[in-house]
Order: C-alpha cells, then sequence, then structure tokens
C-alpha cells in the first residue's frame, strides 16, 4: 500500500496490498480498497462504498457506489470506460 501526501483515510476503512493513492484522495469511513488498486489525485471514495480488485480510479473521480473488478472509473459521479484496467496499465496478462 502507497498513501501519497496529502491523503485522507476515513475511520473503519481497510486497504488491501498492493494499492496506490494519488496525493490529496479522500477516502471516507467504511471503506474497503481491494488489491491491485490505484486511486488517482483528488479522488473521492464515499463511505462504506468497496472499490473491487485491481481498479482504476481517474484523477477528480467522486465513486458513489461499489466497483466491479479491473475497470477504470472517470468522472462525477464515476461511471466505468469499459476499458480493462489491466490493459489501460500496460500489463500483460496471461
Amino acid at each position: 500500500m502507497f498513501l501519497s501526501s496529502g491523503t485522507c483515510v476515513g475511520h473503519s476503512s481497510t486497504m488491501e496490498d498492493n494499492c496506490y493513492t494519488g496525493p490529496h484522495a479522500v477516502i471516507c469511513g467504511g471503506v474497503t480498497i481491494r488489491r491491485g488498486s490505484f486511486l488517482g489525485a483528488n479522488c473521492c471514495i464515499l463511505e462504506t462504498v468497496t472499490v473491487a480488485e485491481d481498479c482504476i480510479i481517474g484523477a477528480g473521480a467522486v465513486v458513489l457506489r461499489d466497483t466491479e473488478p479491473g475497470q477504470v472509473y472517470v468522472g462525477s459521479p464515476a461511471r466505468p470506460t469499459g476499458r480493462d484496467s489491466l490493459v489501460t496499465a500496460g500489463v500483460v496478462v496471461g
């Protein structure tokens, strides 16, 4: 897990292995960030939301609901782009 400067993690939140937050990410209370996820700068994850494994949350995105594994989310409110996060990040699978 890597927390950049200015990141705020709320009460009762959990971050699993190999997660990264960009500067000033906000993780509200009761949030679960599953393994391998990347949270961009200034994004916000609202209370009790689960970010599924291997997700990319874009800079400034506001995540209101649980995410699906391996997806890229952008915008406010955050929506999936339909792009596979492992391909977007340049990871070779298989």
